[in-house]
């Protein structure tokens, strides 16, 4: 891959991580595009690294004041998807190298996104998430591990049906993901050739800021759309991807 791609890629992937379309779908879409190819694991692991970095840094304030009270939920949420990964590992990677389930997974991201506006926020807040409320947050997550169904959607989306206030939805859907990065970057490092790299620093560093900056920039934006009540404006976006994917993949 050239260096423009690797760059697109990185933005892609922060700018898709955060808002509510997909970052998986998008890639897997983009990537059949471009033609088939198998993406670098090292480039994998360092886009995840810049959205873990961004959400880190965005939520900082909120993890000092709060951090001894969200181990116990953030754990617990995490359980569901490190579930299906422990259970359905093959079933999961083959989605990734598949295209053709992409129109039913953007269709699922867009009746998400459709029902958003039918729900009323709660009052519950960040420090009153039990293990009931993150456990029914988790399985939003779960089901978002297949490319197409948007992690942050879903797990907004569930917030809101859990009872939650937007402000702790909107933070929660982000901090749970931090478990779930790391998992996901453990168990793609496990899988890493060291020996066989070919590791240039420069460009991993742009891979890293390219995910990193606008991964920051999505999480602003979707902060001040939740603010606005526009979210369920992305599924007019989400139902255009998913009639592309049925016109090009199927």
């Amino acid at each position: 891959m050239s260096p423009l791609h690797l760059t697109f890629f990185g933005i892609l992937q922060g700018i898709t991580e955060f808002l509510p379309v997909s970052s998986s779908g998008h890639l897997l879409f983009f990537r059949q595009l471009f033609g088939s190819y198998n993406q670098p694991l090292v480039t994998d692991i360092i886009l995840h690294t810049g959205s873990l970095a961004a959400i880190l840094y965005f939520f900082k304030d909120t993890l000092k004041k709060n951090f001894t009270k969200l181990i116990q939920p953030l754990l617990v949420s995490v359980i569901p998807a490190s579930l299906v990964g422990l259970f359905f590992l093959d079933q999961v990677e083959s989605l990734f190298n598949s295209p053709r389930f992409l129109f039913l997974s953007f269709s699922v991201t867009t009746i998400i996104l459709l029902l958003f506006s039918q729900l009323k926020w709660q009052k519950t807040g960040i420090k009153n998430i039990n293990s009931k409320k993150a456990f029914g947050v988790g399985l939003f997550q779960a089901l978002a591990i297949v490319p197409g169904i948007s992690r942050s959607a879903s797990t907004i989306f569930a917030g809101k049906l859990m009872g939650l206030n937007s402000n702790t939805s909107f933070s929660f859907a982000f901090l749970m993901a931090i478990p779930a990065i790391l998992g996901s970057m453990v168990l793609s490092l496990t899988k890493l050739n060291i020996s066989s790299l070919n590791l240039q620093p420069n460009i991993l560093l742009t891979i890293f800021l390219s995910s990193f900056i606008s991964s920051l920039l999505a999480l602003k934006i979707l902060q001040k759309i939740l603010k606005n009540k526009r979210l369920t404006n992305f599924a007019f976006y989400t139902a255009a991807l998913a009639a592309i994917s049925l016109a090009l993949f199927i």
